[in-house]
């Protein structure tokens, strides 16, 4: 289960139900986002404020009427109204599991939706092998887009281009003067490597970044992150937490730190996030998304101890990792670019 998709059709018919009940009329479409500050809430939604004219009611006593309707769902800890008309809602300790459980139940399947309900999308394509960092970088974008509509539930037709003039890419850097063939981008950074960083900085390459094989390249720290939770995964296995049946939610009643409920947050956040890289053509939406995870497992990593602690922690902290894991692979392959352990 989703919880974005669980509240938004609690909302949807609670609206509904009140709307009958006073006389409101039709309430308008619902729109939930995910807080860039947790403190105010995991999930905000506008419905009052958006409500508020159509209806002929004020805000504030919408929002009070839809709370007081609303049925309660153990996934939320509190349900607030804030400002001119927002209803904020803050995951609990069972939203938090539920969350993690969905990631490790879809697998790969993590990120997909169904928008495009099998609606049928042209997008480019070529056939040529490129040369030139201007065709790599295009070809790049084109999979990319792609694949991302795919995975929300678009029929992707490619529109075969062999003429069309590739944009520009600034490259910057020592050796930034040489005339570099992408043939020798890849075979000296790596196809991950130079792949996310022409994704996430479309038209611009920084040569001394891709060298660089420490945490400030951001292609580095997801692909880190992803080689972490394999390392972690490994080391589980030989102190006899060897994967067993699939966990259930009372496994995971030990989450509950900060950190993890941070971590949660941005793995609910995926499959929105990859529905609107691909709504926007934007695959970079993606990459700075798996960047801001594998800084999160990263802080998690060196400030909680996984291995070590109680072994009901430690099993519990093991499937949130895999979750993380989980949810880093699919973001790298719906880029087209794969983690090293997966090339392997």
């Amino acid at each position: 289960m989703r919880i974005r998709e669980a509240l938004a059709r609690d909302l949807t018919r609670t609206a509904q139900g009140v709307s009958r009940a006073r006389g409101w009329g039709e309430p308008p479409r619902l729109h939930l986002e995910a807080r860039s500050d947790p403190d105010f809430g995991d999930l905000t939604c506008n419905l009052p404020l958006a409500w508020s004219r159509s209806a002929g009611c004020p805000p504030h006593s919408l929002a009070r009427a839809l709370i007081e309707a609303l049925p309660p769902r153990p996934w939320w800890r509190e349900v607030r109204l804030e400002g001119p008309g927002f209803l904020n809602f803050f995951l609990s300790p069972v939203g938090l599991q539920v969350v993690v459980l969905d990631v490790l139940r879809r697998g790969a399947r993590c990120l997909q939706t169904g928008e495009g309900r099998g609606r049928e999308v042209q997008v480019p394509g070529v056939r040529a092998l490129p040369q030139t960092l201007e065709q790599g970088g295009r070809i790049l974008d084109w999979e990319a887009r792609a694949r991302l509509l795919e995975s929300s539930g678009f029929r992707v037709v490619r529109e075969f281009r062999e003429s069309e003039p590739a944009p520009p890419v600034r490259l910057v850097g020592r050796k930034a003067n040489r005339p570099w063939t992408f043939p020798q981008l890849l075979e000296t950074f790596g196809q991950p490597v130079l792949g996310f960083l022409l994704l996430d900085r479309p038209g611009f390459l920084d040569l001394d970044l891709a060298r660089d094989p420490t945490l400030a390249n951001p292609a580095q720290k997801v692909l880190y992150a992803c080689t972490r939770t394999w390392a972690l995964k490994k080391m589980a296995a030989d102190q006899g937490f060897a994967p067993g049946s699939p966990p259930k939610r009372s496994d995971l009643e030990a989450l509950g730190t900060s950190r993890e409920f941070r971590l949660a947050r941005a793995l609910e956040e995926l499959p929105w996030t990859t529905a609107r890289a691909a709504a926007q053509n934007r695959p970079r939406l993606l990459t700075a998304w798996a960047v801001a995870l594998a800084d999160l497992f990263h802080a998690y990593y060196n400030h909680e101890r996984i291995l070590g602690a109680p072994p009901a922690v430690t099993r519990a902290r093991l499937a949130l990792a895999q979750a993380v894991q989980e949810g880093l692979e699919a973001a790298l392959a719906v880029l087209g670019l794969r983690s090293p352990e997966r090339r392997a």
